[in-house]
């Protein structure tokens, strides 16, 4: 059940501010903390419309700055998941008798919505007749009460359990641009680009912890990237080389952890492109992502079977 407000104001159709509010339940977190309330406040500035010496100007076509502050609040869990429900087990306890066993995760009544509070600030500027336009914002965004299934002790008669377990940053600088580089007649070339670079910090983990183990190599660490994931190598000798098994002939696995990187590319490049005449348009884009790794269990499954492109490496034919 939720409740929304809203309210805007404008002036002389060049200043504008709006207020938004949502009131919201959720049955699936406990009495005490199902009820949640968040806002947000937005403003713009049209400059161009504003200052008389901007209007009807050839060169500069138009101006605007904008601000905006919202909470947004969100609940992941699903029904009952927070409440120990037993299920029927086949064989349970023994033979075709029937009977009923608790789940493996743990129910946790204290979990609360976790938030995203952001911060945004940006500009929109056009020029000679909107030909060129100039877009620039920038994001500062925080989670709290982030909320994972973590892995718990066994000896706790479960294996996991629904937390409140980390708060995240992230900061964000989009920059665009876009213009008609041919406008005859029917005819309009459009060229644009735009770039976007991302800082994700994890700043803190429940309990004090550095790190805590999220889905397959996936991980929370203090002071790195959200969606970081962390790797076992093979073992190594003092120059780099790989240790292989003389008894096996495969090489020996390690166990320590190592930092492999972020899932999430800092830096992102777009590129595009648009013919248009006469009704029909022709269109192309390009996208450039870095900094980021790709984790897939796919490959491992690939080696393992023989079908890799790796297998055939030191004349081993598939």
């Amino acid at each position: 059940v939720a409740g929304f407000g809203e309210f805007t104001a404008g002036y002389n159709n060049y200043l504008f501010v709006t207020f938004t509010g949502r009131q919201e339940a959720v049955s699936v977190l406990s009495p005490e903390n199902r009820s949640y309330f968040y806002p947000g406040v937005s403003s713009s500035f049209v400059f161009s419309d504003a200052i008389a010496a901007l209007k009807n100007n050839s060169t500069f076509s138009y101006g605007k700055v904008y601000a905006s502050y919202n909470k947004t609040g969100n609940v992941v869990v699903e029904p009952y998941q927070l409440q120990n429900v037993y299920s029927q087990s086949n064989g349970f306890p023994y033979g075709n008798l029937p009977g009923f066993s608790l789940g493996t995760s743990d129910a946790n009544p204290n979990l609360k919505p976790e938030f995203v509070t952001t911060l945004e600030v940006g500009t929109q500027l056009s020029f000679f007749q909107n030909r060129l336009n100039l877009e620039a914002a920038y994001v500062d965004a925080k989670t709290t009460d982030g909320t994972i299934l973590a892995d718990i002790s066994a000896g706790s008669g479960f294996t996991s359990a629904w937390v409140n377990a980390f708060q995240a940053s992230n900061k964000i600088i989009e920059l665009n641009i876009n213009g008609d580089v041919i406008q005859r007649g029917d005819l309009v070339w459009n060229v644009g680009a735009n770039l976007t670079h991302i800082t994700s910090e994890v700043e803190e983990i429940y309990g004090g912890i550095d790190q805590l183990f999220h889905f397959r190599q996936n991980y929370l660490i203090v002071g790195k990237p959200y969606n970081s994931y962390m790797f076992t190598d093979y073992k190594r000798d003092p120059q780099g080389r790989v240790i292989v098994d003389p008894t096996t002939g495969n090489p020996v696995s390690g166990s320590k952890l190592y930092y492999g990187g972020t899932g999430t590319p800092p830096y992102q490049l777009g590129l595009n492109t648009s013919l248009q005449y006469k009704g029909f348009q022709l269109g192309a884009q390009f996208d450039w992502r870095m900094g980021a790794v790709v984790y897939t269990e796919a490959a491992a499954r690939m080696i393992s079977d023989g079908t890799s492109p790796l297998t055939t490496q030191y004349g081993r034919e598939p």
